[in-house]
Parts: structure tokens; C-alpha cells; sequence
């Protein structure tokens, strides 16, 4: 059985999940980190944003560390370490675009499911590379029908992923971000400077970023920890504003999730079923 647990968030109220074996036990002892993700440019008239490759890199070359280093601060020993890809699951039903940087360069479509750029640990290891894009295929999918509870690996994927790093652990993170160009958000400013003389809101044009971060064992294939949130923050340059909350309450090595947690679902639960009455 999988728990949801609810808690306050800027923009979206952030979504966590873990299974009542956790509260027992953690089995969490050598964690793979690999992330991917995709910064896109938003564009007007009901275009598909353009997916900015330089952005892409340097918010997923933020945030990959960033976990990393977390992770060894609650006592873990992080045996790999790596980006894996910029738009790694490219969905077949998107027409996607990719710029190379704000403002110019090179402008190319991705074929079906063609990731934008594939980092060079993943390019020396294509099984392991496949693996990956598999549970990040799935991943992708469950989280955009927001059907947490489908998410389950295969075990021969998990399986590709302890042989090649030694890990006992796997925690995939996925980072998803809208970033407006200056010039779009200097007009935007300018509109609603123009509109409020009038009495009239203007558009609002604000940087957003979605992380979530999947943690599964690699030995039994459990999911250990899913966490979804959405902030309005730069997804280039985001601070603290997405892995100290995504993994706050994630336990320090050898320790098993607080029972507190337990309480806090039975309250989010009263707090819904009061709603729909």
C-alpha cells in the first residue's frame, strides 16, 4: 500500500509518496543518482515552446549535484553520480523543437522519442543508457496522468542499472522548466504597466519549474520515495527552492521514514473527505 502525503507549497502543493515498508525499515544503503530534464522557452500564439538546449544543461548540471550532495549528508553513499539526458523521453505526440541557445543558434525537430542531448557517461554505456530511458519512459508517463501509484520499473531494467554501478538504490530526478526571455518579460511588463492605468490586469509572464525526484531499490524493485512539486523559480538559477524541500523528510541512512508521516496521511484523508461533503 502506498501512502500520499500532502504538504504547503508556493504553486502547487507538492506531492509525496512512500510505502508503509519504508516506515519500518530503509533498505537504502548505495544510491545511482540520474537526472534528466528540459528547460523550455515558452512562444506566443499557441506554438510549441522551443526546448533551449544550453538552459537544459545548466539546470540539470545544477540540480544533479545538488541532490547528490544531500543525499551524502543523510549518510549515503552516493556511488554514481550523473546527468543522463536533456529531454531524455521525447513523447511521440509532441512536435519538438530545440534552440541552442536564448536568442539564436542552431534550430533543429527531434525525431520520435529522440533525446535532445545524450551526456557521455550514458553514450559509453548504451544498455545501461536504454535501461534508463525505459524507467524514465515510464516515469514520464505516470507523472503527466499524475497515476503515482502505476509507477513500478522493470526488474530486468533496475537489474541493468545495479550490475553496471554496484548501487543498491536507484533515485531518478526529472526537471521540467518554462523560462521567459528577457525581451518577452520586459513586454509583459510594459502591458501591465499600460493596462493597470485603466484599471485592467495585464499578462502574467512569470519562470517556472516542476522537480520530481523517484527513489527505487534496485534488489526488490520497490518504489521508496516519489515526490512531485512546481514552484515559480527560475529553473536555471532555482536556489533552494527544489532539492532541500524534495527531500526534507527523506531518512538519513539506516533510519526508517517517521512514523509521524502515518499521522499526517489519516489528517490529509479527514481534510479531503470534509471537502466533498
Amino acid at each position: 500500500m502506498v501512502l500520499a502525503i500532502l504538504a504547503s507549497g508556493c504553486v502547487r502543493v507538492p506531492d509525496l509518496r512512500a510505502p508503509d515498508s519504508f516506515f519500518t525499515e530503509n533498505p537504502a544503503k548505495k544510491v545511482a543518482v540520474f537526472s534528466s530534464g528540459r528547460v523550455d522557452w515558452p512562444r506566443m500564439a499557441g506554438k510549441e515552446a522551443l526546448l533551449g538546449l544550453a538552459e537544459s544543461k545548466q539546470a540539470l548540471e545544477t540540480i544533479t549535484p545538488a541532490i547528490c550532495s544531500a543525499l551524502k549528508a543523510k549518510g549515503y553513499d552516493v556511488v554514481l553520480c550523473e546527468p543522463a539526458g536533456i529531454a531524455y523521453y521525447n513523447p511521440s505526440y509532441k512536435e519538438t523543437w530545440v534552440v541552442e541557445r536564448e536568442g539564436g543558434g542552431r534550430e533543429w525537430q527531434l525525431k520520435d522519442k529522440e533525446p535532445a542531448y545524450l551526456y557521455p557517461a550514458l553514450q559509453k554505456d548504451p544498455q545501461l543508457s536504454q535501461a534508463l530511458r525505459s524507467i524514465h519512459e515510464k516515469m514520464e508517463l505516470d507523472l503527466s496522468k499524475r497515476q503515482w501509484a502505476r509507477f513500478v520499473p522493470e526488474k530486468d531494467d533496475l537489474q541493468v542499472v545495479m550490475k553496471a554501478t554496484g548501487a543498491d538504490t536507484i533515485c531518478l530526478s526529472r526537471i521540467h522548466g518554462g523560462k521567459f526571455s528577457t525581451a518577452r518579460k520586459a513586454g509583459a511588463l510594459a502591458t501591465t504597466v499600460a493596462l493597470a492605468m485603466v484599471g485592467v490586469s495585464g499578462p502574467l509572464v512569470s519562470d517556472w519549474t516542476e522537480l520530481s525526484l523517484s527513489c527505487a531499490s534496485l534488489v526488490t524493485g520497490e518504489v521508496l520515495w516519489q515526490y512531485a512539486r512546481t514552484v515559480s523559480v527560475d529553473p536555471v538559477v532555482p536556489g533552494d527552492a527544489l532539492v532541500p524541500p524534495a527531500l526534507e523528510y527523506f531518512p538519513d541512512k539506516d533510519k526508517p521514514l517517521d512514523a509521524k508521516f502515518k499521522r499526517e496521511k489519516r489528517k490529509t484523508n479527514e481534510q479531503d473527505i470534509a471537502k466533498q461533503r
